[in-house]
């Protein structure tokens, strides 16, 4: 790895997590500002999600994993559309399309590391199966409707679960 790579990868983590800490409020980028990469096939301009509930990680802490238990406000946004920042884990080796990942709060996490405890890691299933580019380098704003439930990954226990309807780039608000 290059000192240049690694300097990269050093810094990522500690800005991710700032970053996601700090998830601007406020509507996402309008259908015609995203990266037509992005945004999954098939899914129409006034069919994207038009208000999604701004979601940080410290309100997904709110699942007590080991009890089951959530906290009000993670509660209110279950069956909800929401707006999550984190970084892709594919499942998949490839860097081609994926219809299902994981989200995590910070660039690396499940990959070389230990796993992120199961209320920081969110299972993304794009809607309707579509496939998505991957981007395991920057950060991105997954859309869709949440769902409390742990579930079984390669990489270990998930919490949260999201049925994906819009993945765009982070910070273009």
């Amino acid at each position: 790895m290059s000192r240049r790579a690694l300097s990269r990868a050093m810094l990522l983590p500690g800005v991710a997590l700032a970053l996601a800490a700090a998830a601007p409020a406020g509507p996402g980028p309008d259908a015609t500002s995203a990266s037509p990469w992005l945004v999954p096939a098939g899914i129409a301009a006034d069919a994207r999600i038009a208000d999604p509930i701004d979601t940080d990680w410290r309100t997904l802490l709110g699942l007590n994993y080991r009890t089951g238990e959530t906290t009000p406000e993670l509660e209110s946004r279950r069956g909800k559309e929401v707006r999550i920042p984190g970084f892709m884990v594919p499942f998949e080796d490839g860097m081609s399309g994926v219809n299902e990942f994981l989200l995590v709060p910070y660039f690396g996490a499940c990959i070389h590391t230990p796993p992120p405890p199961p209320n920081q890691i969110v299972y993304v299933r794009m809607e309707g199966d579509r496939r998505v580019e991957v981007n395991i380098w920057d950060a991105v704003y997954v859309e869709g409707v949440l769902d409390i439930e742990s579930i079984e990954s390669p990489y270990g226990t998930v919490g949260h679960q999201v049925l994906g309807q819009a993945i765009k780039p982070y910070g273009r608000d």
